[in-house]
């Protein structure tokens, strides 16, 4: 093994956006430029919503053959994706559960992409919590 190759780490790209937003193209356009930029390297996490632009995020993550992670709030089931250890989930409902999710994603990625339609303001918490971590956040919008 050569010693002398230097290690390429990991680029973990948060990803998500409102449940309402259907814009398949534009993701899947930003996941094949993502893919195409860092290769085997890319890691996509979204958060693990079954509706909107999350749904998208992992259908094409995977199509694309990207290492692809969630971070699901608490009270949901642990999935074949989930980044929090089985014991994490399951628990009662609480809408700290969702802050907790966010701040967790926070600390996780290094890049934050939303796909807003400016019709859900469930990304808010997600948008300040980054911010705090000092991390880029690029909103993406359909036209």
């Amino acid at each position: 093994m050569n010693s002398n190759r230097r290690k390429i780490p990991v680029v973990r790209v948060g990803m998500t956006g409102a449940e309402t937003f259907e814009n398949t193209i534009l993701i899947k356009e930003t996941i094949f430029k993502l893919k195409k930029t860092f290769g085997e390297f890319l890691e996509i996490i979204s958060r693990g919503s079954q509706n909107g632009a999350d749904k998208h995020i992992r259908k094409f993550s995977l199509e694309f053959g990207c290492r692809y992670v969630e971070f699901n709030p608490a009270h949901t089931v642990h999935t074949l994706y989930s980044k929090m250890h089985e014991s994490y989930y399951m628990k009662d409902y609480s809408p700290r559960n969702f802050f907790v999710r966010d701040s967790s994603m926070a600390k996780y990625i290094d890049y934050l992409i939303i796909f807003d339609d400016e019709k859900d303001k469930n990304l808010d918490n997600l948008k300040k919590t980054t911010e705090k971590q000092n991390k880029k956040i690029i909103v993406l919008r359909h036209e």
